[in-house]
């Protein structure tokens, strides 16, 4: 306790629920990283060959299990400037965010002067979980002695023992010493803080000297403050998300025999994984068990694939094969839809291998994450050059699957050497590496930095002219506006509105309203056209008006959502530009596969909008539908997969041109007048 307040408590486990950022050291040829920011995610690391991109995923994969890192893997330096034999060489260190069981965020009171918690792993194999005091800059302790060092150091006070601050000028009994030894340790790899206090307590427990006895008695209290910080610490290695570490080298194999499967699945990870992400008995369960559960599986892959691979429709069917009734091999058959004069019909079905090499990688990366990712939990997910045998259409629909699919519950961190793998929706999430260093470069969009500049010499192009290529740039606030701008534009073009669409233009997310200043000194460096589109809020009016004092020359480059009297001060942003029902119904189709989600009620009366019985004021509609939901599911509210299914329903035509009349004016101006 201090002051009254818990540390750890065993009955409120601790939970990791966000990897924060990520320094590499010590590997390879990787000396020191830097931090690597992992937020917005996904994170894409870009550099050129051999700039250490997979060293620095290989190094973070080792953060998930116990494994010893090979000596051949560390970097000769590092370990020269430890200890020579490679035992207490950190190698990779992540920063977390942890709660306990209450669902808040769990940190040491102000009192302690803990605050930051990580871990780390070490060469021989150890993870340690550290804490970083805030009033010092010395390098984090491990959680044990920084949680009893700061508690031995504030009841030693308490108790009137006084704490020398230069150990030179101390002279008192061993045992005393060797206490303020440990008072006053700043290396972060002190370990068993647990039989640290008891060899001391030991040590003094028969000398005859007052201040020591005062001091025992501390000890006893600490004891078991020690032994609850080392119960966290177990707590944060136990729940470290699993890290799913991806390498473009494997494929997906046809068949897996039901030895291999009680074997582990050796040479034939991705289909063992596969198969037994179902709750199955191989051995005692009945055929038509196996059958059944099989079938569902294929099912839910099947319509997985299809969302994510728009080339093709295929059908997944994994089919076991018996000897009588005993289970002798499980093969995975793909199959085309195809339609002859109306009629759909399935081509014949062919094992992984018979597709071409480009669909047979897509199939066996997105099974072996999807099928390997916790169902109600996260997972890190590391992909080495996820795109490279991709042609460009691939690669774009790779990139949308790992954006969406794989980082809507978990973290990704994957590297690429293409242009097309760079995610326009986010590019304030890329990273670069640099060439002789291997240090991270985190804040790409930043003008002090170069700017855009790292990401053109690492991918040996120019980004303004070749990856993002077109007529013009709409720099947009958030996921809503990168996914439904293209959508409306299509709708446009499509029901011979083309004066109106907006083909030309390529829509990037700003990550928020902040980041205007970065993408708008990067457009002007990079000499592109460009609009900058800001909602109708008071962050959007206070980033206008900061923007064109300090460069008067943008007040004809950016676009308010909507044009309105200087008396409405509704907070309008993007969503509210649909009318509630259009956009309310994307939402209920989003969640209306949980089964606690009860669609949400929307209803057009003579004196406006109710929502469940409230009236829309016509402002802040995003966020009145994520409170409805997350009021019923345990899940966060996604305006980034609510846009994915609205632009759809647009592309589809289940909505009425009607529903898009207050996107007229905006595009006319965007097209017309910038």
């Amino acid at each position: 306790m201090i002051d009254g307040k818990e540390i750890c408590i065993r009955k409120t486990p601790v939970t990791v629920v966000q990897i924060r950022r990520i320094f590499v050291e010590n590997f390879k040829a990787i000396k020191g990283s830097g931090w690597i920011e992992l937020e917005p995610n996904p994170t894409t690391i870009i550099g050129r060959n051999e700039a250490g991109k997979t060293s620095i995923l290989n190094a973070i994969s080792y953060l998930g299990n116990d494994d010893r890192v090979p000596d051949s893997k560390l970097n000769e330096r590092g370990v020269a400037e430890f200890d020579g034999s490679g035992e207490l060489v950190p190698v990779v260190t992540a920063e977390l965010l942890i709660e306990a069981g209450d669902k808040t965020e769990r940190k040491l009171p102000r009192g302690s002067g803990i605050e930051t918690t990580y871990l780390t792993k070490f060469a021989d194999g150890s993870r340690e979980v550290f804490y970083k005091r805030a009033e010092t800059s010395s390098p984090p302790e491990i959680f044990e002695a920084g949680v009893a060092r700061n508690l031995l150091r504030k009841k030693l006070h308490s108790a009137g023992v006084e704490i020398p601050n230069n150990p030179a000028a101390r002279n008192d009994t061993e045992a005393k010493e060797a206490l303020m030894d440990f008072v006053l340790l700043e290396s972060e790899y002190v370990r068993d803080t647990v039989g640290i206090f008891r060899e001391i307590d030991s040590s003094i427990s028969d000398v005859d000297y007052p201040e020591l006895e005062e001091i025992g008695q501390v000890l006893q209290e600490l004891l078991s403050d020690a032994e609850e910080a080392s119960i966290c610490s177990a707590d944060v290695r136990d729940d470290f998300p699993p890290v799913i570490f991806e390498e473009t080298t494997r494929k997906i194999s046809d068949s897996i025999s039901r030895s291999e499967i009680e074997d582990g699945g050796v040479g034939k990870p991705v289909l063992y994984n596969l198969v037994n992400s179902i709750d199955v008995n191989w051995t005692d369960s009945a055929t038509g068990e196996i059958e059944r559960k099989l079938n569902n599986l294929s099912r839910d892959l099947e319509y997985a694939i299809n969302d994510a691979w728009s080339q093709k429709s295929v059908r997944i069917d994994i089919v076991p094969n018996f000897s009588e009734d005993d289970l002798t091999e499980i093969e995975i058959r793909v199959s085309d839809f195809q339609t002859h004069d109306g009629e759909r019909a399935r081509s014949p079905r062919d094992h992984p291998s018979d597709r071409s090499d480009g669909f047979h990688r897509f199939l066996t990366l997105y099974l072996d994450v999807i099928s390997r990712k916790p169902e109600n939990g996260s997972a890190l997910v590391l992909l080495d050059d996820p795109g490279v045998y991709f042609h460009p259409i691939q690669k774009g629909e790779m990139l949308e699957t790992i954006s969406s699919d794989f980082a809507e519950s978990s973290t990704v961190i994957y590297t690429t050497h293409s242009p097309f793998m760079i995610n326009l929706q986010n590019p304030a999430g890329t990273r670069v590496i640099d060439q002789g260093s291997g240090t991270i470069k985190n804040r790409i969009m930043d003008a002090e930095e170069g700017s855009i500049r790292p990401v053109s010499e690492a991918l040996g192009l120019s980004v303004g002219l070749d990856l993002f290529g077109a007529s013009g740039r709409i720099l947009a606030e958030g996921p809503t506006e990168y996914y439904l701008i293209p959508a409306i534009s299509e709708y446009f073009r499509e029901n011979d509105l083309e004066g109106l669409s907006l083909d030309g233009y390529r829509v990037l997310q700003m990550a928020g309203v902040g980041n205007s200043e970065k993408f708008s000194k990067w457009a002007v460096e990079e000499d592109i056209p460009f609009v900058i589109l800001l909602d109708n809020d008071e962050p959007g009016e206070e980033m206008k008006d900061e923007l064109v004092r300090d460069n008067p020359e943008l007040e004809d480059c950016i676009q308010m959502l909507d044009e309105r009297e200087e008396d409405d001060d509704r907070n309008v942003e993007f969503e509210d530009m649909f009318p509630p029902d259009e956009y309310l119904h994307a939402v209920n189709d989003r969640y209306s596969s949980f089964d606690e989600f009860t669609t949400i009620r929307v209803e057009d009366e003579s004196e406006g909008w109710y929502i469940e019985d409230e009236l829309y004021e016509g402002e802040n509609l995003a966020n009145i539908a994520k409170k409805l939901v997350e009021n019923q599911i345990e899940h966060d509210f996604s305006k980034l997969k609510v846009a994915q299914t609205l632009g759809h329903r647009i592309r589809d035509g289940q909505v009425s041109t009607d529903s898009l009349d207050r996107f007229v004016q905006l595009f006319q101006t965007i097209k017309y007048e910038h």
